[in-house]
């Protein structure tokens, strides 16, 4: 959905290598709960990116943060 493509743009700060891992890591948790559309909110706590350069690792955030 809109807001999780929003929250993964936010994020990766343009980088195509993250945004490639966010969409799958967002396709994984989709197929593994039967969803056809994915929000952020659907995305609950999970993991949206796994940039190795990135002191912290960033969540999905339903404030945006």
């Amino acid at each position: 959905s809109d807001d999780l493509v929003c929250e993964i743009h936010q994020q990766s700060r343009g980088l195509i290598s993250e945004i490639v891992n966010s969409i799958k890591i967002i396709e994984r948790h989709a197929s593994l709960n039967g969803l056809d559309t994915v929000s952020l909110k659907d995305m609950g706590t999970q993991r949206l990116t796994l940039y190795w350069q990135e002191s912290r690792a960033r969540f999905a955030s339903a404030g945006g943060q």
